[in-house]
């Protein structure tokens, strides 16, 4: 090359490559020429600018088109979180470029793989290991015990857990894991889990990636915690009804009881009947043998009355000598056996047994 030029590449005053031609004789290029390289240079700046649009265009419509997805999910498995898990693991990774990971769930003690994704023998080991790592421990799931919002390893093997723990070792060389990237699943302050992507060389994730699956990490804690409420309602719902069954079962015995005290107040004083259906055994009614004081109660001129009085004023009158007669009955605890018009027959002392009958049976 004896003549070059050169002419920058710069949108906003910022610098984003060069276009170069040259000459291999000593040649200079004339005013023209440079307006004409400055022209296609501006031209290459649009044409970069248009290319960086297309991509971010082409990324947020995936990235739109994922989180619809999982949503429609969410919606056609309301409860059923195996769906949702498994949709989100494989949007994650397409989206992340990564070439396996898994969905764990944290039980307060251990992580267990509720979804995986990747070579058989990766996912069946996850499937078959669950994880119990210390808030102590170098591990990565022991990082997000302790509270970290990223795990980003760009190369495993150069992570001093790589080289001091065995078993995460082992977990790594299992999938083939160079670069590690695992977000947590939290709710509130509480850990439910993690979600993670692995790739097999060493190649670190993006900033944007990095939020892509912590955006897919919320995803996950909404289905869980969607799933927990319609688990809670389903459970509120079993009790009231449950609930509504024993009610019914109650009033059903209630209307019995009922009839059964309307029965055998047809053939028995209504003291009976009520005490043995409160006390749900009629062995009261077999024979014994007890002292009981009688009252024998009519009215005096009584039949006289009822041969000159209109019917309507002998119903009257017994409505009220009844309506009389019958508290003082329940005052004293005395047993009214039967009444015929005027005739009333109350014993005291049975079928409960009181103190001094003698002395009640006096109320007249």
């Amino acid at each position: 090359m004896r003549s070059v030029l050169y002419a920058p590449l710069t949108k906003d005053d910022r610098a984003v490559g060069v276009f170069i031609i040259f000459r291999q004789e000593v040649r200079p290029f004339s005013e023209k020429q440079i307006a004409r390289l400055q022209n296609f240079a501006a031209q290459a700046v649009i044409a970069m600018e248009n290319a960086r649009l297309l991509t971010e265009t082409r990324e947020a419509l995936a990235q739109q088109t994922a989180t619809a997805d999982v949503l429609q999910v969410i919606n056609s498995s309301p409860g059923d979180l195996a769906p949702v898990f498994d949709v989100i693991l494989e949007k994650a990774h397409t989206l992340c470029e990564a070439a396996s990971g898994n969905l764990l769930i944290f039980d307060g003690e251990q992580f267990r793989s509720a979804a995986a994704s990747g070579e058989p023998r990766f996912t069946e080991y996850w499937r078959q290991n669950p994880v119990r790592p210390s808030r102590d421990g170098g591990g990565s799931l022991s990082q997000l015990m302790r509270g970290e919002r990223i795990v980003h390893l760009p190369d495993v093997r150069e992570s001093e857990a790589y080289r001091d723990i065995p078993e995460y070792r082992r977990r790594m060389d299992i999938g083939g894991i160079r670069t590690l990237l695992i977000a947590p699943l939290r709710k509130d302050t509480g850990l439910l889990g993690a979600i993670s992507a692995y790739r097999q060389e060493v190649r670190p994730f993006s900033d944007k990636q990095i939020a892509l699956l912590q955006n897919f990490a919320a995803q996950a804690v909404i289905a869980m915690e969607n799933a927990r409420l319609l688990s809670e309602l389903h459970q509120r719902t079993d009790e009231v009804a449950e609930l509504n069954r024993g009610l019914e079962a109650r009033v059903a015995e209630q209307v019995d009881e009922l009839g059964r005290v309307g029965r055998l107040k047809r053939f028995l004083a209504p003291q009976l009947a009520e005490l043995i259906v409160s006390q749900g055994d009629e062995k009261i009614l077999e024979s014994h043998r007890r002292e009981i004081v009688v009252v024998f109660c009519d009215l005096r001129g009584y039949t006289a009355f009822t041969e000159t009085a209109e019917p309507e004023e002998v119903l009257e009158f017994l409505r009220e000598y009844h309506g009389a007669l019958g508290p003082l009955v329940s005052q004293f605890e005395g047993t009214l056996d039967q009444f015929s018009g005027d005739g009333i027959m109350v014993f005291f002392n049975d079928p409960v047994p009181i103190s001094d009958p003698a002395a009640r049976s006096r109320w007249r």
